[in-house]
């Protein structure tokens, strides 16, 4: 196999470990947050309801700030 072959294969599988990993993270951050309660993941600005809010109500208040 020529080396820019190798060279293609690896970042493949360097992308494919990185996804991965990144996966098992996102998965155990779920499971870390499953028990917190809808308000305190509010408090904490982790739901995207909460977000979406908070980016509807800056964006009121810029336009009537004009």
């Amino acid at each position: 196999m020529p080396q820019p072959a190798f060279t293609a294969l690896g970042a493949s599988l360097t992308k494919a470990i990185a996804h991965t990993r990144n996966q098992a993270t996102l998965r155990a951050t779920k499971r870390e947050l499953a028990p917190l309660t809808p308000a305190l993941r509010d408090d904490l600005g982790l739901t995207r309801l909460r977000q979406l809010i908070t980016f509807q109500n800056d964006r009121h208040q810029k336009h009537s700030l004009d």
